[in-house]
Order: C-alpha cells, then structure tokens, then sequence
C-alpha cells in the first residue's frame, strides 16, 4: 500500500514536531532539565526573599521570568528555531509512502528513508510524526493524507516500524 502526505513547515507544525521529540527521544533528557530549571527557580526565589539588594532582586526575578517562559512555550521557542533554520522554498513537503521506505521531497531535495531509522511515532489531532533523532523528524498532516484512510496509514506505520503511536497532545 502506498501513501502520500504533504505538510507545510510552519510554526504550528516544527512546535508539535518539537513537542513530539520531547515526549519520545528527549524524554529523560528533558527531564533532567526540568528538575534543574525548577531547582533554579526555587533557588532564585529564596534569594528574592533574603537579599537587600535591589539590583539583586531585579536581576534574579528576570532570571525566574526567564526560566518560566522557557519552561512553558519551550516546545514553540524550539519549533520557532527550527522554522529559521528552513531553507526559503523548502516549507512544502511531500512524503511518499512504500512498504521499502519513505521519500521526503522538499524544493529541491530529495532524501531516501528507511522505516528502521524512525525511532518513535507520535499523533496529534492534525498530525502523525515520525521521529527520526533528538533534532531530526517528519511531519504528515492528517488533514493531507491520500492512499488510504487514518486507520490503514496508523496501522502500516506500527507494522514498518515496529513502533507504537503515542499521543502527544495538541
């Protein structure tokens, strides 16, 4: 069976990649660095509350200021950075599906995959990602797919990749 899907790599759509990437390969990782980010926020508020300093209150509250944004929209701070790093005419993107692997066409590129190399599959309410790396993916929207229904397309990805598909949200 044969499916093709065709995304747009625009804000939205890196921000659930990167989310995707989070809550699969990054896991531990990302977790690690949230433990770190609220023992500095922790710490940065005890040090707000027992210094006289101004300039030391000033300077610590926009450093919590900081650590919290990232923590909240770090998926889109990431999809934002990985947005810039897309070259002009290569936003489109067409995957073509086949039981040997999959075909990535971007502008002018055209890279080969094998499914062993999918590390993780993960699903949205517009999007089934395929996770190739901690920095590396594909995104198929839903809305695109053609050659079969949602059902067969989830089905013939678990069967090549020998993955599940995790929910990850939005």
């Amino acid at each position: 069976m044969n499916f093709t899907c065709q995304s747009l790599y625009r804000q939205k759509e890196l921000t659930a990649l990167s989310r995707a990437m989070r809550k699969t390969v990054r896991k531990k990782s990302d977790r690690n660095i949230q433990v770190l980010e609220w023992g500095s926020i922790a710490l940065g508020i005890a040090v707000v509350l027992t210094t006289k300093q101004t300039w030391v209150r000033w300077l610590d509250s926009a450093a919590i200021l900081l650590l919290l944004v990232v923590l909240v929209w770090g998926d889109a701070i990431n999809g934002f950075a990985a947005r810039m790093m897309v070259p002009k005419g290569e936003e489109t993107v067409t995957i073509s599906f086949s039981p040997e692997g999959y075909t990535v066409e971007s502008g002018a590129s055209v890279t080969q995959w094998s499914y062993e190399q999918v590390l993780a599959l993960a699903e949205t309410q517009d999007y089934i990602l395929l996770v190739q790396g901690p920095k590396e993916g594909e995104i198929c929207k839903k809305a695109a797919l053609q050659g079969g229904t949602l059902e067969e397309f989830r089905n013939f990805l678990q069967e090549k990749t020998q993955k599940n598909i995790l929910n990850v949200g939005r």
